[in-house]
């Protein structure tokens, strides 16, 4: 089942006008919600095993307060938004997220922006941190995404579309928590301006969204009195593998073997070749996976005898970007990745 955004919200907010001090929520009564837009909020049912879609808690009830995607922007004197670019010169904006795993690769950040504007073009990135112990906010830093231009990004106002980072180097993390960070430093050089859609300002984990100050050094929790002091949570989910199978190209069954060698071209284009090869017989079906973990082509092979296959793909009909491909068998499953390009 789709949850689904009821509205998108600008909402104004009052904060203080001179930069580094405290920033509050008005103590007078919220001004009135305006501009209403529909939006169709992705799909969060259960992924694939490879890989595996991880939402914030407050995203996971569909029929809770955080099916409503909202967009606070500061009052005139301190121009822009609470979760993007603003007069105090916010350098990031990081979202915790939980995992019952460890030892798993981060593979790609969906992030959903609201509002922005293209000026100079800039360039935006996803960072990736572990959790401090001691604050329980962002830590060591893990992984950078590969850069996005402004104008890349995917904002649609009919429906709910997400820009998706990735990472030439998939960062690894080791416990079952870690935040995404949206870093917006580079933008404010190029004077363009950005926001990511967030919850209502009670609606969201206290804790779970942080912000890092304009003197690249400061963390504070949007539920302090530092920052914004509301419970909100960004709009993010991660794309993450931990199947120690994902990477496989090799599966070893007793003495003998099943190989998945690399499939060409790399980069492909409107076909893609896979090649495999088994010392037995075996139930084989071949996969094609987007990187959220969607299933976007299968061919049931049903059972081969042991020996050398080669498959013809016609892939004219996916998007341009990294995919999964392999062989699932009844005695395991072999995974590779490869890429569209154009």
């Amino acid at each position: 089942m789709l949850l689904r955004i009821t509205y998108s919200f600008i909402l104004l907010l009052t904060t203080t006008i001179s930069f580094g001090q405290t920033k509050k929520m008005n103590s007078e009564p919220l001004p009135t919600k305006r501009t209403s837009n529909l939006r169709q909020a992705p799909n969060t049912n259960a992924r694939s095993a490879v890989p595996e879609l991880v939402i914030p808690t407050i995203f996971q009830d569909t029929a809770g307060c955080g099916n409503t995607l909202v967009t606070f922007i500061t009052n005139e004197d301190n121009w822009g938004f609470v979760s993007g670019m603003n007069g105090f010169g916010d350098a990031e904006k990081a979202q915790l997220f939980n995992y019952d795993g460890t030892d798993y690769e981060v593979l790609a950040i969906d992030v959903f922006f609201d509002a922005y504007s293209v000026v100079g073009d800039g360039d935006v990135f996803v960072k990736i941190y572990e959790v401090d112990e001691t604050t329980s906010g962002p830590g060591a830093l893990v992984g950078t995404s590969n850069p996005l231009k402004m104008s890349e990004l995917q904002i649609d106002s009919l429906s709910f579309v997400p820009t998706e980072f990735t990472f030439s180097d998939n960062p690894k993390v080791t416990g079952n928590q870690f935040f995404a960070s949206v870093d917006l430093s580079n933008l404010y050089s190029t004077r363009d301006t950005l926001s990511i859609g967030m919850t209502n300002d009670d609606c969201g984990i206290a804790g779970e969204t942080w912000e890092l100050f304009g003197d690249g050094e400061t963390w504070a929790s949007y539920a302090s009195e530092a920052s914004w002091n509301i419970q909100s949570n960004l709009f993010m989910f991660a794309v993450v593998d931990q199947n120690p199978l994902a990477a496989t190209k090799d599966l070893l069954v007793g003495n003998q073997r099943i190989q998945l060698h690399d499939a060409f071209p790399n980069p492909a284009s409107e076909e893609l070749i896979i090649d495999f090869e088994m010392d037995m017989k075996a139930e084989v079906r071949i996969e094609i996976y987007a990187l959220d973990g969607q299933l976007v082509q299968q061919i049931d092979k049903k059972e081969l005898i042991a020996g050398k296959y080669q498959e013809r793909i016609s892939i004219a009909p996916l998007p341009v970007g990294t995919y999964f491909y392999g062989i699932t068998t009844d005695k395991g499953r072999l995974m590779n990745k490869f890429v569209i390009g154009r």
